[in-house]
């Protein structure tokens, strides 16, 4: 199922920019694969969300 979704992201990439929000690893890379992306890990530590270096 991810593999299906992730070529429907990539799809809509091509027309307009997407920002998209997941806990799965798998989808981010399928993606990753597949299309030229930014890609960021976030962490949440004492109630604040911050960007992984």
């Amino acid at each position: 199922m991810l593999p299906a979704l992730a070529r429907l992201i990539i799809e809509a990439s091509r027309y307009s920019q997407i920002w998209l929000t997941s806990h799965s690893a798998e989808l981010a890379e399928l993606i990753a694969a597949g299309a030229p992306c930014q890609r960021y890990a976030l962490e949440n530590r004492g109630g604040e969300t911050r960007i992984v270096e």
